[in-house]
Formats: C-alpha cells, structure tokens, sequence
C-alpha cells in the first residue's frame, strides 16, 4: 500500500484525506511529512466532527496530536449525516 501510495501521490501539491481508517490516515500523514506535502485531514465520529491541517513537514505529526493508538476504526461507530456533509463542505 505505501509503495502504491508514494507512486500516486508523487506529483502532488496538496493532499486532501477523508479516509475512514487510522492506517491510511498514518501513512498519508508519513508521506506528506518526508516530502512537505501540505495535508488537510477530517474525520467525523458519532456527533463530533474535526478538520486539522499541516503545512510543514516541521508542524507535529497526526499521531502526536490525536493519540488514537487504540482507537476503532471509523466502520465500526455509527457517523451523523449531516455532521459528515458539514465537515466534507468545509
């Protein structure tokens, strides 16, 4: 997966991650981090909803902000619809 995703990601400028798991969300996160990539993340969960973005490679890394080690993936907790429409839209 990290293979395909550094080959997809090469060329870009900006990375926008609303992926539904922590795997995918760590690894977008180490890829812009190498290549100070900017990365914008959201995520909902139940009623509670979150954007975070980083801009330099410098800024602290997803885990170290959201200590989410033994956290479920989103799958397994139901979402508000509208709450994930109105982060999407922001």
């Amino acid at each position: 997966m990290k293979v395909n995703a550094d080959v997809l990601l090469q060329d870009a400028d900006i990375i926008l991650d609303c992926v539904d798991n922590l795997a995918t969300r760590y690894l977008l996160d180490d890829l812009c981090s190498k290549r100070s990539t900017p990365v914008f993340f959201s995520a909902v969960e139940g009623f509670k909803g979150f954007i975070y973005s980083r801009k330099k490679s410098n800024y602290p890394p997803y885990p170290d902000i959201f200590k989410l080690a033994n956290h479920p993936d989103c799958r397994q907790k139901a979402s508000f619809g509208a709450g994930v429409g109105l982060i999407s839209c922001l």
